[in-house]
């Protein structure tokens, strides 16, 4: 991919691996942990894709009701040790004051907490594990994983 960062209009060049679409955009990573969404976080100016290694994305749905979201979590993470495994979805936190969420300009926000419910949108589940690790929550989040890693 070749563009620009919006926030300082340095070059954003480099292999990005996509994790879904958008509409016309593409949420994409580095494999280093950042998320980002093209015409938003990356102006692109040239998108080329290129085949890469095989890998396998399966979905499933995991639902909570009133109860502790790590142990949930770490049983998927277990199960898919070499997998990327993102969040999507929408769950209420009993404790919100315990959960802080870093904003970073040059990524995309993959999870923000407005009053008690916490939103993600493709959130790393390693994330999640962090900062939501001694909640009790209800919601219904879509698990999406990617198998292998990619890298």
């Amino acid at each position: 991919m070749k563009g620009i960062w919006a926030s300082d209009r340095t070059r954003a060049d480099g292999k990005y691996f996509i994790v879904a679409n958008e509409g016309d955009s593409f949420i994409v990573t580095d494999g280093k942990g950042g998320f980002f969404k093209t015409g938003q976080q990356i102006l692109t100016e040239r998108i080329a894709a290129t085949i890469g290694n095989p890998a396998t994305t399966q979905l499933q749905t995991i639902s909570f009701m009133d109860e502790e979201i790590a142990p949930k979590l770490q049983e998927i993470v277990a199960l898919q040790p070499n997998a990327l495994i993102l969040l999507s979805g929408s769950i209420v936190v009993d404790l919100p004051e315990n959960v802080r969420i870093a904003i970073d300009a040059n990524r995309l926000q993959t999870a923000k907490l407005v009053d008690k419910t916490v939103t993600m949108t493709f959130h790393p589940i390693e994330s999640a594990l962090q900062h939501l690790g001694e909640q009790y929550v209800t919601g219904t989040l879509m698990v999406k994983v990617i198998s292998p890693r990619p890298q």
